[in-house]
């Protein structure tokens, strides 16, 4: 039970000749203790029991503590559990017509004309409405109290409704000392089944209540990469091409980038292997016979590393004039291909 609901029980004015002061904390507008209230629900409770206006003083005490243990206890329960329904069927409002709107949405805005701003933006938007619709199920999810209010609801409707029954006096018979006894020990029974129904429930509030934790840096990440896929799904289909084709061409050019890097590592080591084959060829000629074995298969082995490196050269280069050439970009003279 929140907290509001769990202060020093209010009694009737009669209860004591002490002062009527009441503590700061006592004065809790969300608190279901209204003595306005409370003399109201009386009145009807009294008249579904056929109880006359000029009953003992005590009685009408007992009266007033069960109506505010029991009655006004409910018309709280009743009104939170109202709060608690309006929330969630807000809540499946907003996700339906978020499931309606949102493709359509999409579908819409990306009639006109696409650029990577464009689409960043629309994801961006669309990344912080999944995560404000994220943060606000995981607050519903904690918010478990529907179950224990409607539970305490109904008990104390039930222990009220079995008295009125017990207790009605829709005969012609009067209300004699013995039922107007009777009734009175009902009506303090009724009052502390009332308090323990409450402290029941405010057990299972405490228990279920948990603050809702966001870890925010997480949640973009997620939401992030969601509201990337939807966008994608539901992009008007002139959009996707564009963006696709635009996509393809940030592709090739990153492709590019690194075909031109290999062209230049090739050259390099093309060159350094030309030179190394040139010092081993020299050391042939001038070597002992009984080098020559060793140093012919060095030779030979740095050869077939030249072949191959001249093999990736010329990969690379035609890798490098395919790119420039399905980009559209006119080859530089002093291109790396060349």
């Amino acid at each position: 039970m929140p907290p509001e609901f769990c202060q020093s029980p209010y009694r009737s004015k009669h209860t004591t000749q002490m002062s009527s002061a009441t503590y700061s904390f006592e004065n809790n507008k969300n608190s279901y203790r209204d003595e306005t209230k409370a003399q109201e629900e009386l009145k009807v409770f009294m008249g579904r029991l056929g109880l006359p206006n000029d009953v003992p003083e005590d009685l009408k005490e007992e009266l007033l503590n069960y109506v505010t243990d029991v009655h006004l206890r409910i018309g709280w329960y009743n009104k939170k559990l109202s709060r608690e329904k309006t929330l969630r069927n807000l809540y499946i409002t907003i996700t339906v017509a978020l499931l309606g709107i949102l493709p359509l949405l999409i579908f819409g805005m990306s009639s006109t004309e696409v650029t990577d701003n464009w689409v960043a933006f629309l994801t961006a938007g669309l990344s912080g409405l999944i995560g404000v619709h994220k943060g606000f199920s995981s607050w519903l999810e904690q918010r478990r109290v529907i179950s224990s209010f409607w539970k305490a609801m109904a008990d104390l409707k039930e222990a009220l409704y079995e008295l009125e029954d017990n207790f009605k006096k829709g005969k012609a018979g009067a209300w004699g000392a013995k039922e107007i006894e009777d009734l009175l020990k009902s009506l303090k029974l009724g009052s502390k089944f009332a308090q323990r129904v409450e402290r029941k429930e405010r057990d299972e509030f405490f228990k279920n209540y948990k603050t809702p934790k966001f870890d925010l840096l997480s949640s973009l990440s997620s939401t992030g990469k969601k509201a990337e896929d939807v966008t994608e799904l539901y992009l008007n289909p002139n959009a996707r091409a564009e963006i696709t084709s635009q996509n393809a061409a940030a592709r090739m050019a990153e492709e590019l980038m690194e075909a031109q890097t290999e062209v230049i590592q090739f050259e390099f080591e093309v060159t350094e292997l030309h030179k190394k084959v040139e010092e081993k060829s020299k050391e042939l000629e001038n070597a002992p016979e009984d080098e020559v074995t060793a140093i012919k298969a060095g030779l030979k082995e740095l050869q077939v590393k030249l072949e191959r490196a001249e093999v990736n050269l010329i990969s690379a280069k035609g890798r490098v004039k395919a790119l420039l050439y399905a980009l559209d970009i006119e080859e530089p003279s002093d291109s790396p291909s060349g």
